[in-house]
């Protein structure tokens, strides 16, 4: 049985690898040329886009984990 330190743990090493993820996928959606960057709202949308594009690398696969997920999106 997986503890919550250990659950928490695991987290916490994903977690190191966000930032430079982050980074590329904000750089790889500038360089598109798929948004304007004179629009006042480019940060901000460019940020929501790769945050979506990475949360997709962590979505889960399984049955189980879909079910799992979708629940905890109630809390």
């Amino acid at each position: 049985m997986t503890t919550r330190s250990q659950t928490i743990d695991k987290i916490k090493e994903m977690i190191l690898n966000l930032d430079e993820m982050l980074e590329t996928e904000v750089k790889r959606l500038i360089v598109s040329g798929g948004i304007d960057l004179d629009d006042e709202t480019a940060p901000k949308v460019v940020l929501h886009v790769a945050l979506k594009n990475i949360a997709d690398q962590y979505r889960p696969l399984s049955a189980g984990g879909k079910k799992a997920a979708s629940n905890l999106l109630h809390f």
